[in-house]
This record gives C-alpha cells, structure tokens and sequence, in this order.
C-alpha cells in the first residue's frame, strides 16, 4: 500500500527521509527522566512564557501535492489548482455584484489537507474519540470513529484504536478533503488584486471585499497572504502590519520582513497613525443618534479623544478613590473604569479640533447639512499630523465652516468564537465582565453626501482606537448601521434588489440538487432549475445546501464507513474518492457550485479603508523608500507624513 510521508517525515532532495517523529520521541524521553530526578523546588511554574522565548517548532498543517501546477518552487509541499472565472451566472453578469469593484471569483480546487497540533494537558489520558468529539466536534462521532479506523486521524504518524488514550507529547493530526468558498478579486491575472506601493520594505494593495487578510476559519489559500506570497512578493514570507475584516476592502499594508512589520505595527499601537474609512450607512447621519447618549458642553475642559477621560477630568472625590486604589495612571478597580470609559459624543468645528462647538452654533441637523468631497476633508486632514488626536493639537484655519461629529462609546467581543461584538455603556454588564471584556473606543465622521432615492449617506470615518468592528459597532450604535452590513443592522440587499433575487435563485438551485433516485426518475438531463445534471451513480443522500454540515449520518454510513483504501490507493486518493463534499456536488460542477455558494453570500460590506497616514519616524530605517507602482499613493503632506490611498470603492455613487 503505498502511503505519502506523514506530516512529521521531511523529504531530502537525495529521495531519503528523515525520521524526525524518532529524534522527536527520544528528546521527549530524556525530558521526562530529568523532571523526574529533578527536585520539586528546582521545577518552573507552568504558565504563559513571553512570546520571544515561546518554541516556534509547532507541527504546522500541510497541503499536499496532488497534482503539479504553474507554483515555481518545486520544493513547496503547498501544491493546489486554482482557476479564475468571471462573476456570472447563466452568461450573465451577476446582479449582486452591482456595487462591487471585483467582477472575478477566485476557485480553488478542493486538496488533501492535514491539520496537526500538540496534544493539550487537559487532553491526556482521554480517549482520542473523546477528544475529537468534544474538542473539534465538526463532524458526528461515527465519522470520527471511521476516520481513526481508516487512519485519516493518527497520533504521532501511527494509527490507533478508537480506545488510545492520550499522553504528554502525542501529536495528532487529521487529513481531510479541504474544500474552500470562493473569494471575488480584481483581476483575472495574478497577483489578482490591485498593488498601491512597494518599497523595499512594505508592500501595500487595495484589498477586495470577501478575501480575509491572513488564512482563517474556512480560507486557508484563498486569503491576500497566501495570494500574495506566491503570485507577487519575491520573498517566501509577508508580514501583517495591521488587518481589516474579511468583508471589508481597501489598503493593506504588509511588512516583508518582521523587524518592519514590528515598527510599522508599533506605530499603530501608539497611535501614531490616521486611519480613514468611508462608510455607506442608512438614514440622514447622525439624525438617528439615541437620547441616551449626552452631549459635551462647550465648556468641557478635557476631550476623551481615545474614549477615556483622563485623571484631570475625573472629579476629586474619583481621583482619590484611584490613588486609595493605587492608581494614578489608569483604573484598574471596575467601579473606575466605568467612570473612566467615556460614553458621550460632541461636535467641533474643522476650524480648532480642541474646541467643542454647542447644539445652540451646530445641531445634528447642521452636522449632516455640512456635506464636503471626500478630497476636501482629506485636505482639512493633511494641516494635522497623525498625533492631532492629543488635547493639545494646533488649530488650524479653515476656508469652509466642517463639522466632525465624534463618538466616545465603549466596546466588546462578546462571544470570541462566533466574532460577536457589541456597543454600549454597559452599565447593566456584570462587573467581573465588564473589568475583563469592555474596552473604550472613539471615532469621528464627517458627512460626504446623501442619496435620496436609497435614503443612504456616505460618511468619512475616522477610528482613534482599534477595536474589533469598532466603525460598524459605533455606526449601529448611533442608528445609522452600515447600510448593507448584515452582522451590525444592515440589509445585505440594502438597495440592490436585483442582488436580492438572484441570491434566491441561488439558494433554490442549491436546494434543488436532485438525488440518484430523482435524476433515474426524470427522461432528460436537465432539472427543471436549468442546471444540467449528470448520471454518474450518486449517493442515496437529501438534497443540500451550502449550510450543511460537514457530514450526515446517513453520508457516513454510505459514503465512509463502507469503503475500503484500495491496495494500490494512497490516503489522499482514498480521502478524495469517499469525500462528501464532492459526492453532494456530483449533480452540477464544482465551479458553478462555487459561484452559487458565492451568491447567497455577502458580496462585502460598504466599508472600505481608504488612506493610512504615518508620522515620518515610521520611514526613518528607510522603509519609505522604493518606487510606487501606481499613481494613487505613497504622497508627502504639509507635515511630513507617509501617506497611502487607494481608489474610491465603486458605491461611493449610488
């Protein structure tokens, strides 16, 4: 039978192979007999180690080659087919994608792909089902107990029994048939997405909505670091600087080496950096904003800029409970941090961003009145450097009256695994949750135009913190959610009917993938959806839809369970043959499975990262130089700055 190295075997260029699973084995031994001689006094704690000293030598997923491609280097184990198709259905173009820039999809060919890890403390001496039942759970148990059988999960590269229990150092590792959506990009040729800049140290492109930054969740190949890496940089490795959602678009910037990625990263951190978006939102901004929310006085001495009152703001009776606490800087009591954590907005005037002006000289209305081009408030943006944000700014003349309307209002991620966050005060939040999830936040907006037809306005934004979905939290908050954001309010067809039924034929076609029985029934090859389907023998399994789960029990015991790895069949082949995935999509192709799967999707929200401007010392190690590729870009305003823009998105018009 012949099998592919496992994981933890490398291959020489010689053909021999090095069995790095024994050396791994008899270091481990030798570990253990030295804690058991050691005394207990001399032992370490275990707990968290700094992150520089962390062991980098974690067993990493591979992908395997299963078939030879245009990739260059002949070494790489990352070996996969992808193919990319214009954005249509029936010929033609799809009506989602109306307000889009990315008219392409990208598809990756599903491969065989191995997830490994080390086994956790809280994992041993538990039985290996156990552990995949209840750690990973993805599929039913009785998948799990055909894939130990089958040896598509083994344990230190040796197959097992369903009864192994676990011990301190086992890896394990499980391979399955990956089957990755389809992302939209910008060009049919690689690297696939627009290139803004590149310098000798950074490269920065203009990210399409649905391609995720880095590999995440279901997207391992199909994310701008993989693209990226492979098609354009002429290094083996990129850097993340900074990252933005999934569904967002827009200018990302990403290191070529981790020395600049760290520097650039830092000055980000410290603030040091302006960060402009432009938002489509619903309503007449901000005339939706809640009465629950207080608005600054003009004769407020201190402004939360970063969405926290300093201790000069705090009455004295707060400052002395801080120093009883022992804090001088920061609360740390939670009692302090909800005075601390400003929940308020204010307007001021583009004329002094110090002074707040009263609903008496500016009200709500005046705000969303003051319309101006995206151009002409990124003008009033380039008289302040990136560090305008401290109370001390200078005032700057303006030769238009520019009214920025500015949110202080705390942050959290409620739920970590389904990415679900919130805006708020929180004053009704368990105070033990509140020390340990909330955070404070603040943004500003400026109003670009309105469009009545779709009653939408496009918004320039401005975070001055860094919070998970902070726009689309503070943007929800104040009644105005992302027009078209279904995670934050929004409709994901908010004015795109035509985008709305065809998602509806989309979700009807994949609902309507006929069994064998159906397809045996029926005198012509095509299904009354228009789709041709094929005779090939299928399994006796229901109709599907993208949001099945991975395996039913039904697919288990006919597609997995039953089957046997042929003598001269490797594990992949075997994996691909009995994958169920593919099984489900027998009846209509893999592509136009993809581009259906793609339509009930959200083509991306309208919030796109327009322009990163950073203090000059960013570029001081050189890392502002290079040419530019395009004309939209790295540019030198009044005060210094390395600047970068992209294009606008195409819903900036309506």
């Amino acid at each position: 039978m012949n099998h592919p190295l496992p994981v933890t075997q490398q291959s020489r260029d010689d053909g021999d192979v090095e069995d790095v699973a024994s050396v791994q084995q008899q270091q481990q031994q030798q570990q253990q007999q030295q804690r058991q001689f050691q005394p207990q006094s001399d032992r370490k704690k275990r707990g968290m180690k700094p992150r520089s000293q962390r062991n980098r030598k974690r067993p990493r997923s591979q992908v395997h080659s299963i078939s030879d491609n245009d990739d260059n280097n002949n070494n790489s184990l990352l070996r996969y087919t992808t193919h990319v198709r214009r954005l249509e259905l029936d010929g033609e173009p799809l009506a989602s994608l109306k307000h889009q820039s990315a008219q392409w999809l990208r598809v990756v060919e599903p491969y065989p792909y191995t997830f490994s890890t080390f086994a956790k403390a809280r994992w041993e001496n538990r039985t290996i089902l156990d552990v995949y039942c209840t750690e990973f759970g993805s599929y039913p148990p009785s998948y799990y107990e055909c894939a130990i059988a089958q040896g598509r999960i083994l344990v230190s590269d040796a197959k097992v029994d369903v009864s192994y229990r676990i011990k301190g150092g086992d890896v394990l590792s499980h391979t399955v048939h990956r089957h990755e959506p389809g992302v939209a990009v910008q060009s049919p040729e690689a690297p696939h997405v627009t290139v803004i800049a590149e310098t000798d140290e950074v490269l920065v492109v203009d990210k399409p909505a649905t391609l995720p930054v880095h590999p995440c969740g279901g997207y391992h190949v199909q994310s701008l670091m993989s693209i990226l890496e492979k098609h354009h940089c002429h290094c083996n490795k990129l850097y993340t600087i900074h990252r933005i959602d999934r569904l967002t678009s827009g200018l990302v910037i990403l290191g070529k080496t981790s020395a600049v990625a760290q520097a650039w990263g830092k000055s980000i951190m410290n603030r040091d950096c302006q960060k402009i978006y432009l938002a489509r939102v619903r309503g007449k901004f901000p005339m939706n904003c809640p009465n629950s929310l207080i608005r600054l006085s003009e004769s407020v001495e201190t402004i939360p800029w970063h969405g926290e009152w300093n201790d000069e703001s705090l009455s004295k009776q707060d400052t002395s409970t801080n120093q009883a606490a022992g804090t001088t800087k920061h609360a740390t009591h939670v009692d302090d941090l909800r005075k601390q954590y400003a929940y308020t907005y204010w307007v001021t005037d583009e004329q002094s961003t110090t002074t707040i002006v009263g609903p008496q000289t500016a009200s709500v209305n005046d705000v969303f009145q003051c319309q101006r081009s995206v151009d002409e408030w990124l003008d009033s943006l380039k008289k302040h450097p990136p560090e305008n944000t401290q109370a001390d700014a200078v005032p700057v003349a303006a030769s238009k009256h520019m009214l920025w309307f500015h949110l202080a209002c705390p942050t959290r991620i409620a739920q970590h695994k389904d990415g679900i966050c919130e805006a708020g005060s929180f004053d009704d939040l368990d105070n033990g949750v509140y020390k340990k999830s909330v955070k404070p936040a603040a943004s500003s907006f400026g109003v670009i135009s309105y469009d009545g037809t779709s009653d939408s306005t496009l918004l320039i934004c401005r975070p001055y913190t860094g919070r998970t979905h902070q726009l689309r939290l503070h943007l929800q908050h104040l009644g105005h959610p992302i027009a078209n954001d279904p995670n934050y309010g929004g409709d994901m067809w908010f004015g795109n009917e035509e985008g709305r039924e065809a998602a509806k034929l989309a979700q009807d076609r994949l609902d309507r993938i006929v069994d064998d029985d159906d397809v045996g029934n029926n005198n012509n090859n095509s299904s009354s959806t228009g789709i041709q389907q094929q005779q090939p023998q299928q399994p006796p399994f229901a109709t599907t839809t993208a949001t099945d789960v991975p395996a039913t029990e039904t697919e288990i015991e006919t597609e997995i369970s039953q089957a046997t790895q042929g003598t001269e069949e490797s594990i992949h082949d075997f994996i691909r043959r009995t994958c169920v995935w593919c099984a489900r999509s027998n009846s209509v192709g893999g592509s136009d499975r993809t581009i259906l799967e793609f339509m009930i999707r959200s083509p991306g929200i309208w919030l796109h990262a327009l322009q990163y401007s950073f203090s000059p010392e960013v570029g001081n190690n050189n890392t502002a130089g290079g040419t530019a590729t395009t004309t939209t870009t790295t540019t030198d305003d009044p005060a210094g700055c390395i600047s970068y823009r992209t294009g606008l998105p195409a819903w900036h018009t309506i």
